[in-house]
């Protein structure tokens, strides 16, 4: 196993957890630290693992046990299994250093199927499907005005793409309308192949918006945007 690829794996371990909290927060007493890695380390531990295994992470407000059910089905009409996240009462909440709150991660197996059968995708279009139905519940449920109290913040969605040479954030701007989301989801294959040419910065991740007047995905830097509440 790669240096960085072990890693990721011992990242999931109490130990390496509590060793990261201490940076991220001072102020936390060593009891609170213990306790959060703890409780980090115990939902790792239920993740699923597996090369057709697609990982949605999630806050619980937003979506319920029926929504986690409808969308593993629609993975499993292409063969690709669920493993899923709650962020609620981790300490996501605390410190958002990733520009997705809610996301659909696709690893390298899964990347290549879509790459590999970019003509007739049945991997891609559940995907897609998939997607746009996880949209269309937090814009009715969430990015609605009507629902949000004052002073909440947006939760934002989109896909994390994640290769061996570091991964990419596609943004989904909470505030577009179907057309447009769907206009983005159908760049997304075009969006990797151009990617699996580029691989000369190997370990970093990469932050992308859906632009809907220029229909296109743009680069952002998220020390300029405010990736919940300005991606509209």
């Amino acid at each position: 196993m790669a240096p960085q690829q072990q890693l990721k794996y011992q990242m999931y371990r109490k130990e390496e957890l509590a060793k990261e909290f201490r940076k991220c927060f001072p102020d936390w007493t060593e009891e609170r630290i213990e306790e959060h890695a703890a409780f980090l380390a115990s939902k790792f531990t239920t993740l699923r693992k597996g090369p057709n295994v697609v990982h949605f992470t999630y806050y619980g407000r937003f979506i319920d046990q029926a929504d986690l059910k409808e969308i593993e089905q629609k993975l499993q009409q292409a063969g690709l299994d669920l493993s899923h996240f709650d962020k609620v009462n981790a300490p996501y909440q605390a410190i958002r250093n990733c520009s997705l709150d809610h996301a659909l991660h696709l690893k390298p197996p899964i990347i290549q199927l879509i790459l590999d059968n970019s003509g007739n995708n049945a991997v891609w279009n559940s995907l897609k499907e998939t997607t746009l139905s996880i949209w269309h519940k937090l814009s009715s449920r969430h990015w609605n005005p009507a629902s949000l109290t004052e002073n909440e913040r947006t939760y934002n969605f989109g896909l994390r793409l994640i290769s061996d040479f570091g991964s990419n954030n596609l943004i989904l701007p909470a505030y577009a309308n179907e057309h447009q989301i769907t206009a983005a989801l159908d760049q997304v294959i075009g969006f990797l192949q151009a990617a699996e040419n580029q691989k000369e910065r190997p370990d970093l991740a990469k932050h992308f918006l859906f632009d809907e007047e220029k229909m296109e995905w743009l680069e952002i830097d998220l020390h300029l945007h405010d990736t919940a509440n300005n991606c509209r």
